[in-house]
């Protein structure tokens, strides 16, 4: 097996270093095959990274407010709830982590982030346990050496702790491209890069019709021609709202029913601004504070989905209310693409980081070519190919040229929709033996009729091959 195979190399390299200031690099790689997959954060000052990875683990975890603790790259695991700090010097400490309300108050003890290398809050969680996330400061940030310390620690093949990143943006700036490119090692790979069209709630202002806009802004985004080469796909997440149902509290359910009181039309004069939703309306029974507990939990837009959903009837308790917010957040759309896309491909996406960096460390001792040219075999598996294809898929899609085998969908067939044979051939998930038999039998007779058109050239005719080989696994298997 593929991953038995990289484990010996990654063994074999430990010998090789024994002894030198690599050998800790090997030990943590050689952990690192057997963990969960790790999951990067990424993106812009202010893009919602930490609101999206609280949502994403159902619990306020992650500090939002720009507090010390956002300028630290901090990692979630799962495990006994405890928070750990890595100094700069190479010594670590426990530091204490207390609930206040809904959130997770991390207390440095007067330590400055600058003196820190990176915080380990462990939690019990499912999803933790199938992939770790790690949150990032903020690229572009007003203090160089934050967004510094993020680019530096993963866009370094030695250094970076990612298999994967999903990276938050509003539109393509150049750090957002300079970022991906360094992140790829300067090759185009949408493999393990998933981009996130953050606060999808602010695109279309506080309307019904917001995230219609916002899903139309992340199809652009895309589609552009410069990001298609360096993510799999954008989609729209309006992540205070998905944070917010993910850890909603019966208090604050109280609070929005009182709001929900209100006429429809009182209601859209009250969420049309900050200051009328603290000063207009007195007669409710729900004073400053309470009104400004609010605005930061849900904003604007927020109180209004939930408060006319209560209204309605649509969210008769709380439990009701999480689902309906979840769902106007969009965010099961971005797991259900993480699964497909990561989860699925988790063991591919650790075993080329670890053979990556293994063959680096190789190259650069001068001591082990033939583990140079064992990791270079390694890297041609079908597992790692498969990647490769999908990448020239990618760049062929970018410049309009899949022409005769647009029809083919490669890109699913690939796997780049998900690896299980209903996800590659566009079946249910619970499809038959048969009818997934049949269904690839047929793509196969069409990939391979594509493969021996006279059009089909170059790098098409591999990737017709990957494609056939694909469909050949599934015949033989079903």
């Amino acid at each position: 097996m593929l991953r038995d195979e990289v484990t010996a190399v990654v063994r074999a390299a430990g010998d090789v270093v024994r002894g030198t200031e690599a050998e800790g690099v090997v030990q943590a790689m050689a952990r690192r095959v057997e963990e969960p997959m790790r999951v990067a954060i990424v993106g812009r000052v202010k893009a919602g990274k930490s609101t999206l990875l609280n949502a994403l683990i159902g619990e306020r975890v992650a500090p939002t407010n720009f507090s010390e603790c956002t300028r630290i790259v901090t990692w979630y695991v799962d495990g006994t709830s405890q928070v750990d700090a890595e100094l700069t010097d190479g010594s670590s400490a426990q530091v204490n982590a207390i609930r206040r309300g809904n959130a997770l108050d991390i207390d440095l003890a007067g330590r400055a982030a600058a003196d820190i290398s990176r915080l380990i809050v462990a939690r019990p969680s499912s999803v933790l346990r199938r992939m770790t996330l790690i949150d990032t400061p903020g690229l572009g940030s007003m203090t160089d050496w934050l967004g510094e310390r993020t680019f530096g620690q993963f866009t370094d093949i030695e250094a970076t702790p990612a298999d994967a990143v999903i990276y938050l943006l509003r539109n393509v700036h150049q750090d957002d491209l300079g970022f991906l490119e360094a992140f790829h090692g300067n090759e185009a790979d949408p493999t393990n890069s998933i981009g996130v069209l953050s606060r999808a709630d602010e695109v279309g202002g506080a309307q019904d019709r917001f995230m219609r806009e916002a899903v139309a802004a992340a199809k652009r985004l895309a589609g552009d021609g410069r990001l298609r080469e360096l993510l799999h796909d954008v989609v729209p997440v309006a992540g205070l709202l998905a944070e917010t149902g993910a850890s909603l509290t019966e208090s604050e359910f109280r609070r929005l029913s009182i709001v929900a009181r209100l006429s429809e039309a009182d209601l859209d004069t009250m969420c049309a601004t900050v200051d009328r939703f603290v000063e207009r309306f007195p007669q409710l029974d729900l004073d400053a504070d309470e009104r400004r507990e609010l605005l930061d939990r849900f904003g604007l837009f927020g109180i209004r989905v939930a408060a006319a959903a209560i209204a309605k009837r649509a969210a008769p308790d709380s439990a009701a209310l999480h689902r309906r917010l979840i769902d106007a957040s969009r965010l099961e759309h971005l797991v259900d693409l993480i699964d497909r896309v990561f989860v699925s491909r988790a063991e591919v996406l650790k075993s080329r980081s670890a053979l990556l960096l293994a063959r680096s460390l190789m190259a650069r001792s001068g001591e082990a070519p033939r583990m140079v040219e064992r990791c270079d075999a390694l890297l041609e598996a079908p597992e790692f190919t498969e990647l490769d294809l999908l990448t020239a898929v990618r760049q062929y899609e970018a410049r309009g040229q899949l022409g005769h085998v647009a029809d083919l969908n490669l890109y699913r067939l690939l796997g780049g929709e998900g690896t299980s044979a209903s996800a590659r051939l566009d079946l249910a998930p619970d499809a038959g033996g048969g009818e997934v038999r049949a269904a690839a039998e047929g793509t196969l007779r069409a990939v391979r009729r594509s493969r021996h058109d006279p059009r089909t050239r170059g790098a098409m005719r591999q990737i017709l091959d990957g494609a056939a080989r694909a469909c050949e696994m599934i015949v033989n298997t079903s």
